[in-house]
């Protein structure tokens, strides 16, 4: 029996409604199209490259200024040295390389300032050409002025043959050889 007011039940089918089908199916065919991509994909050759493709980069950057000829950034690869880059770079005549460790390898974004030599001047007269101011390295020893002078053919240039450091303004004065060299010098051949 029941009571005044009846309930219905009602029975659900067991099927899936259109819209439900229609979205298993747009999925099922999502699936198989990618799996038939990857498949296509897998089984193509390999892409090969011009250059080698390397997980880290065998090239730096350096960057070098001061007394040489071509300052500015270089690409140098790893590994190379500080003296290769000079090579690059070209340095000046002027150029201080006494303090520039040549043999260390270069790092990644290194900056390299080569200074420049301190120069002084020196004053030369006496027996030579043509009296001449000289502007030298600072450190230049008496004895390389020889090669940088033209001496009179009768200058001492004995008392040049030193080691000694030269200084800022220093006035050289070449002597003359005396009669009693000159004559040392002289070979008497007889018949």
């Amino acid at each position: 029996m029941m009571s005044g007011s009846q309930s219905t039940l009602e029975i659900q089918s067991p099927g899936l409604h259109a819209y439900e089908w229609i979205t298993v199916i747009l999925i099922v065919a999502l699936m198989g199209w990618l799996t038939a991509i990857t498949h296509f994909k897998s089984n193509a050759l390999p892409e090969v490259l011009d250059q080698p493709h390397y997980i880290f980069n065998p090239e730096i950057e350096v960057w070098i200024e001061g007394a040489v000829e071509n300052p500015g950034k270089f690409k140098m690869k790893r590994g190379e040295k500080v003296e290769d880059l000079l090579e690059r770079a070209q340095p000046t005549k002027e150029a201080d390389l006494s303090q520039i460790r040549q043999k260390t390898k270069l790092k990644k974004g290194q900056k390299l300032n080569i200074p420049a030599l301190a120069m002084i001047t020196v004053h030369i007269q006496g027996a030579v050409k043509q009296s001449v101011s000289l502007t030298i390295p600072k450190g230049t020893v008496l004895e390389d002025l020889i090669s940088k002078i033209k001496f009179e053919k009768d200058a001492n240039i004995e008392k040049l043959k030193k080691k000694r450091v030269l200084k800022e303004g220093e006035v050289i004065k070449v002597s003359k050889k005396t009669q009693k060299a000159l004559k040392k010098r002289t070979i008497n051949i007889k018949d």
